[in-house]
């Protein structure tokens, strides 16, 4: 007998992950500040950056002070007028800067750095150096740089917040997280329930105006909050799931653009999905052609060893895919071990005849253990092929969508969809793959029967592309202006959060270098900045836009002010360099110190200002 479990269905079937309903915001002081003084320092902070979208800097300066003065420790005023939390005070970044004794350190950090080997024993020793001497954000960029060459290295996992779940390591942020979303995900189906519900109601009357009335209740919905009952909804039929489609279509949200996605490719209605594809047509590429590229992969490959040892045979079935960022791998391992009875054993030294379970005994270990790994074998390839096909279906799907929504005309094959979004992005992935793997491992006994007996098997439970800058680039760090180039893992540098706006210095996780290429010349009326034309700027009232969108007249977000764009054009060919940073995932480029974005995929964004959503205006 083999149970049949669902190992490879349950490790290879992802799905995509419900987005947050609306991101929150930054409502915090520091303790001093009265409920009421911090809530009109709010206020206050939301026309600021409303002023400074219109390019009326006096008046966002005016209106932060005013934000300061009434609660002086509210930490969005002080991120917007770039300050930043060292030592219990809030100083300017250029204060930070040219502060001696964090200097002294750093010094002392980069000498001890500069002696470390390239293994995963030396990122440790300098990570437990950092440690000893106060430096956690260069502790954690080392304990990175130790998973990166030991993946399954405990104690660096643990210290980087990781928990082991299912045989994988996860983030605790994560889970975290998604406890959240999930709370809220709940308060915003309790608030939607009973009027969706009574839309459902009116939706299914005979009365031509009753159902008139209702679908000009569900058209008049724009809350985001509404779209996770929305989209249990659009089940009901073709016309409904139509109808809540055209309701998405209306809401600019990236919440929105997920609902799209899902309604696109997971709809059991063919028309609402062909809808919904269409209607993402419109919206910005990076708000969903992400989603559903990393839900490719390819088909399911797979590989059988065997071999026998000391009187046990061992049985390995390795299964393979590749998805967009990483190589999954999943190892079975069984091994088949005899167990003789004391009595049995006995009568066999009796009689001469170390018998392995024929005649009359009943079959012999090697039949059972055939017996086994054939049903076993087949079992597991049923499965393999059953989630390729399902594999096959939902690639054909998504590349449907892309195809519907993008308008290009690309092949069912992941790779030709990866490969065209890292062109159209711009973002390079690095030369290999990381490897994600998953091992188990069971013992199966054959127990010698006695005579007249079946023999058994007996099995325990189971265990549980980079867009880059021209060389000469200065970034912003802890020690002051650096060229890129110079940069190195460990470095702090200055970044911003995209929703909340929070002002803090984060270490570099990776440095990259991209091969000569054109770049694009950004003027200002202080410098010229050279970088790739797939590189994301942030752009005050847009939000990160590529350079080779630029055009003369938009304002990048300045670290205190706006800095407006005198001309953009091609540059020569360069190579060209980029940072990965932990955290928020941007930095501070040029003398006049504008926010761009790191090495990574721009996730999107409700923000027209970092700190100020396009939901407030």
């Amino acid at each position: 007998m083999i149970q049949r479990t669902p190992t490879i269905r349950r490790w290879f079937v992802w799905g995509l992950v419900v987005a947050a309903i609306v991101p929150c915001g930054a409502e915090r002081g520091l303790a001093g500040d009265s409920t009421d003084a911090v809530a009109k320092s709010s206020e206050l902070v939301s026309e600021a950056l409303h002023r400074r979208i219109y390019g009326l800097e006096t008046e966002h300066a005016t209106l932060l002070a005013s934000a300061m003065e009434l609660s002086p420790n509210y930490a969005p005023a002080r991120w917007h007028t770039g300050q930043v939390s060292y030592m219990n005070r809030w100083v300017t970044v250029d204060e930070l800067t040219q502060d001696a004794g964090l200097n002294k350190r750093l010094v002392r950090y980069e000498q001890a750095r500069a002696k470390v080997s390239p293994t995963a024993n030396g990122y440790l020793t300098l990570a437990n150096w950092c440690a000893e001497n106060s430096l956690p954000l260069q502790e954690r960029a080392h304990l990175f740089q130790v998973i990166d060459l030991a993946p399954n290295h405990q104690g660096a996992r643990q210290r980087l917040g990781f928990v082991l779940v299912d045989g994988n390591w996860v983030d605790s942020q994560t889970i975290w997280a998604g406890m959240y979303d999930a709370q809220r995900i709940q308060e915003a189906l309790a608030k939607w329930q009973q009027p969706v519900t009574a839309i459902q109601k009116g939706l299914s009357r005979r009365s031509e105006s009753q159902r008139q009335a209702a679908r000009d209740k569900l058209a008049a919905i724009v809350d985001p909050e509404a779209i996770c009952t929305l989209e249990r909804l659009a089940n009901d039929s073709s016309e409904v799931g139509c109808l809540v489609v055209d309701v998405f279509s209306r809401m600019q949200q990236v919440e929105a653009s997920s609902a799209l996605v899902r309604q696109a490719v997971f709809s059991p209605w063919p028309q609402t999905r062909e809808d919904a594809a269409r209607q993402l047509g419109p919206r910005p590429l990076d708000q969903y052609v992400p989603q559903l590229v990393a839900e490719m992969a390819t088909p399911i490959q797979s590989r059988i060893d065997t071999a026998s040892t000391r009187g046990q045979i061992l049985y390995r079935h390795v299964f393979f895919r590749e998805a967009q960022y990483q190589n999954q791998v999943l190892v079975l391992d069984t091994r088949y071990r005899r167990v003789v009875p004391l009595l049995l054993r006995a009568a066999g030294s009796r009689s001469g005849n170390e018998s392995d379970g024929g005649g009359d005994s009943g079959p012999s270990f090697g039949e059972v253990v055939l017996a086994d790994l054939q049903d076993t074998i087949q079992t597991r390839e049923q499965q393999r092929m059953l989630q390729n096909a399902w594999l096959e279906a939902m690639n054909n799907r998504i590349c449907h969508v892309l195809r519907k929504a993008t308008s290009q005309q690309l092949p069912s094959q992941p790779q030709a969809w990866w490969d065209w979004w890292e062109k159209q992005s711009q973002v390079s992935r690095p030369d290999q793959k990381r490897m994600q793997t998953k091992y188990e491992q069971e013992t199966k006994t054959f127990v010698q029967p006695a005579l007249g007996e079946v023999p058994q098997v007996s099995r325990p439970p189971q265990p549980r592309r980079c867009e880059c800058f021209a060389a000469g680039t200065p970034v912003l760090t802890a020690s002051g202006m650096l060229e890129i180039e110079r940069i190195q893992i460990g470095d702090l540098v200055l970044t911003k959060h995209p929703d909340s706006g929070e002002l803090s210095f984060r270490p570099v996780l990776a440095t990259t270098i991209r091969p000569a290429e054109q770049v694009v010349k950004i003027r200002t009326s202080n410098e010229t900045i050279e970088a790739t034309g797939g590189h994301p700027l942030w752009i005050d009232g847009d939000g990160w836009t590529m350079a080779s969108d630029l055009v003369s007249g938009m304002v990048l977000h300045g670290l205190e002010r706006g800095v407006m764009i005198a001309d953009v054009k091609p540059g020569p060919v360069k190579q060209t360099y980029n940072l990965i940073v932990d955290g928020f995932h941007s930095y501070f480029v040029g003398f006049d110190r504008v926010l761009a974005h790191d090495n990574t995929p721009c996730r999107p964004t409700n923000s027209v200002v970092p700190g100020l959503s396009r939901l407030a205006n």
